[in-house]
């Protein structure tokens, strides 16, 4: 079921897939037994006799409608088989009329530009100089754009310049959130700057001293062996380390984000070392044993970093610290995704809509009998899943009734070859340990148990990825979601995916 909050009305909008639903909430008898035999007929069969127990099975419960007879008639394989009399091909003589962005070009160079300064400053990373080039590129272009006209009956063209400004302001405050992280994080790493010197050498093109090189990782070893002692010692007398002269004890967010940069610097460094190792004789007889001794100094304080500041165990899983933005973090990224509200006002807006969410819930556990025991609902409707090695048929039939209710409800003109073009595979046990649920595009990766997982396991993934929660999740990830999404705009205005957000892609 896909519910929306209409923007114009602030009224809710639902629109429900799947069969007819008789004013009790009871599914018409005897949908099953009419599908011919076969595949399709034996996935049918196992549904009907999963949903034997409970036949009330109401739309409210995450999209927990049972799936349409004319969808179990049709052979998975047709799932992804366009139409025979349907074209491939578009409307060429429409393909070439149609009128884009006039700005196009202007936002397709910004990209390039700013991908190709991206690339050529990753070799020096939170570096000083870095920070002074891409804020003198990004204000050249603030500046540029504002002094480009854009004609007032240019629709598009003004789409973008909004587009933009608004991104070309947004890169520009992440620059100065990076600015402040340094800072914020440069008495955990007092000897950074020499890493940086020594990364400005190759970007810079400079010569190399194999001696001189030498000299300068072996005092970078001394250095970083210091800070770790300051550190552990710090940390035996009862704090964090670090923190004396003046200097605030460190918090596990400032180690944290000292650890992202320490391990920028030490990716750097050996991409450094490597760039001239075996290539220069006289680089790699005198570098060689510095250079081990330096980083291996480096993934010591890493360590310590980890465990002494983080709280990060030797050896345990890593711990969830939040990196918070602050409020004016906050408002920029607000800003940023012209989103015209406070913190405040979405969390009450969250708020109103959870409150709904367990009203739905409720009115669908009453039906389904359990009263004002919407939990126990909920379990119930995971054990109605399929049989070990039946996901992909349910999957392949459910994209097919997605597509079926856009197009027979004329809410979606779904070009053939999208219709066609996608694929199914299934996704690894140890993906699933990250991602239990599916994921989607062009690929819909399908979790579902395996024989390598352990009795626990297959049962979680079994109720976690039942009939009616894959439901919900095929249409989001194939058609009209993810995949339909993919699709139109690597065809229309593909120079916009430069402002992607999360907010349009998960709705």
């Amino acid at each position: 079921m896909e519910t929306r909050r209409n923007s114009g009305t602030g009224t809710r909008e639902t629109r429900e897939p799947g069969p007819a639903v008789g004013s009790e909430g009871r599914v018409a008898a005897g949908r099953f037994g009419r599908v011919a035999a076969g595949s399709s007929g034996r996935m049918a069969a196992r549904l009907a006799s999963a949903m034997h127990a409970a036949p009330i099975l109401p739309a409210t419960l995450l999209t927990a409608a049972v799936l349409a007879a004319a969808t179990f008639a049709t052979p998975p394989a047709a799932a992804q088989t366009p139409d025979a009399a349907q074209s491939t091909v578009p409307d060429l003589a429409g393909v070439v009329a149609f009128e884009g962005s006039s700005l196009a070009p202007v936002v397709d160079r910004f990209s390039a530009d700013w991908g190709a300064l991206q690339r050529k400053w990753a070799d020096l990373p939170y570096s000083p100089a870095r920070q002074q080039r891409m804020g003198a590129f990004l204000a050249e272009w603030a500046g540029a754009l504002a002094a480009l006209p854009v004609a007032a009956d240019d629709l598009e063209g003004s789409i973008d310049h909004t587009l933009l400004s608004a991104e070309i302001r947004y890169r520009q405050e992440l620059l100065a959130r990076e600015g402040r992280l340094l800072d914020e994080v440069a008495p955990l790493l007092p000897f950074g700057g020499e890493i940086v010197e020594l990364l400005e050498i190759r970007h810079a093109g400079g010569e190399v001293g194999g001696e001189e090189m030498a000299a300068a990782l072996a005092g970078l070893a001394v250095a970083v062996r210091e800070a770790d002692a300051a550190l552990r010692s710090g940390a035996a007398a009862g704090g964090a380390g670090l923190g004396g002269g003046g200097q605030p004890t460190p918090t596990p967010i400032a180690g944290l984000r000292a650890v992202r940069v320490l391990q920028s610097y030490r990716n750097a460094l050996g991409s450094w070392y490597r760039h001239y190792a075996g290539y220069d004789p006289l680089f790699t007889w005198w570098a060689s044993q510095p250079f081990e001794e330096a980083d291996g100094a480096l993934g010591r304080y890493l360590s310590t970093l980890r465990v002494r500041v983080v709280g990060w165990p030797e050896g345990g899983e890593e711990p969830i610290v939040g990196d918070p933005i602050g409020a004016d973090g906050m408002a920029a990224d607000l800003a940023r995704e012209m989103i015209p509200y406070t913190p405040a006002e979405l969390i009450a807006l969250a708020n109103e809509e959870f409150a709904w969410c367990e009203e739905e819930m409720l009115k669908a556990s009453r039906e389904l009998g359990f009263g004002e025991d919407w939990k126990a609902a909920l379990e119930h409707v995971k054990t109605l899943h399929a049989e070990p090695g039946g996901q992909p048929e349910i999957v392949m039939m459910l994209a097919r009734e997605a597509i079926d209710f856009v197009e027979e409800r004329g809410l979606l003109t779904v070009p053939p070859l999208a219709k066609e073009g996608w694929r199914l595979e299934m996704m690894s046990p140890a993906r699933q340990r990250v991602s239990p649920f599916f994921l989607g595009g062009e690929v819909i990766r399908v979790s579902f148990p395996t024989d390598e997982m352990t009795h626990d396991e297959k049962r979680m993934s079994m109720r976690g990825n039942n009939i009616h929660f894959s439901r919900a999740t095929v249409h989001h990830e194939l058609i009209p979601g993810h995949h339909l999404q993919g699709f139109m705009t690597d065809r229309y205005n593909s120079h916009r995916n430069l402002f992607g957000t999360p907010f349009w892609t998960e709705g």
